[in-house]
């Protein structure tokens, strides 16, 4: 609860104290008693925090105040101590890795089909206090298609925005092993059960009820019956910032390739005063992007990456994601 409030947009700045707070929370011997008690952030903090970790606003378009804070670094020791402590499944990150509809975020205009419902739309499974401000209500899970928008995306950035892309790999492969971790847990439990059933019935057949709630099967599974959707799950594995590439993966928050640059001191604005919090970014802050403040990299970056693959990194993560979607999955 002490987290919530201090996500809450009312506050002025934000506390980053609040994301401290709770990554303690998450670390084993934090709590005295028999039973160690796991806080564990409600599903919007959670969606919230990996789009901490790659929002423009808070990453390549962010003032030196903010780059100081270190938000994303905080977020991705809190997702991570996630995994650690609590796991994919009691944390039920499968229910809170969904995304919304497309017609939600401000570049939905983008989406080749905007009229056309997202697999996996988010329903509230109870009440949560909202987190304002447009970081928030226009994150990662709003914006982005789906997983392999995301994919995709980050793949482009490894070959053609190499500023964006080091930030873009720390979440892919984030999720990644969350995809690996949830298989492993849940194919355990069926395991489990299947040798359990072997003592009274030796001609028992393993049956995978656990494993169909997986995040891998639930990003697959409309690649079942369906050749075009199974080639766009390829091309944003191979995604090297082509032409082709970024009109079917283009990028994820509006104007994200744009950077940060600060106005001159006695202009009507001056970034950097102080220290925004979540909410405190506004839609006029995310609209700031006019020639006189921000600064396209693109050419520049295009020139930094001579591999058509991204370097090491990028194929280290490409190889890891096709690993895990050629899993035999016999449901």
């Amino acid at each position: 609860m002490l987290f919530c409030y201090l996500m809450s947009s009312k506050l002025k700045p934000i506390d980053i104290n609040a994301l401290t707070l709770l990554s303690n929370s998450l670390t084993p011997g934090v709590f005295c008693g028999n039973q160690n008690p796991t806080v564990i952030p409600t599903p919007k903090q959670i969606q919230v925090m990996t789009t901490l970790l790659v929002h423009p606003l808070l990453t390549t378009r962010a003032s030196d105040e903010n780059k100081h804070l270190g938000i994303p670094s905080v977020s991705f020791t809190i997702l991570q101590n996630i995994l650690d402590t609590v796991g994919s499944m009691n944390a039920s990150l499968p229910e809170i890795f969904v995304f919304e509809r497309p017609a939600a975020c401000r570049n939905a205009h983008r989406r080749q089909n905007p009229d056309e419902d997202v697999e996996g739309d988010s329903e509230s499974s109870g009440p949560e206090i909202d987190i304002g401000g447009a970081v928030a209500q226009n994150g990662l899970w709003t914006c982005a298609q789906d997983f392999w928008h995301i994919v995709g995306w980050s793949f482009n950035c490894s070959v053609r925005y190499p500023k964006r892309w080091q930030y873009w790999k720390v979440l892919l492969d984030y999720l990644l092993t969350v995809l690996d971790q949830d298989w492993d847990e849940r194919n355990a439990v069926d395991e489990e059960l299947f040798q359990s059933k072997l003592e009274t019935d030796p001609e028992a057949k393993i049956e995978y009820k656990t494993v169909r709630g997986s995040l891998l099967v639930k990003w697959l599974s409309h690649c079942k019956h369906d050749s075009k959707a199974m080639k766009r799950v390829v091309s944003a594995a191979f995604a090297d910032g082509s032409a082709m590439n970024l009109r079917d993966f283009p990028e994820v928050f509006e104007n994200e390739t744009k950077e940060f640059k600060e106005v001159q001191l006695g202009q009507k604005r001056k970034r950097g005063e102080e220290i925004k919090s979540l909410g405190d970014y506004d839609e006029e802050d995310m609209m700031d992007l006019d020639s006189s403040e921000t600064e396209d990299k693109s050419e520049h970056d295009q020139q930094d990456y001579s591999s058509p693959l991204g370097g090491s990194e990028a194929v280290a993560l490409r190889q890891y994601l096709l690993m895990l979607v050629s899993i035999p999955i016999n449901l």
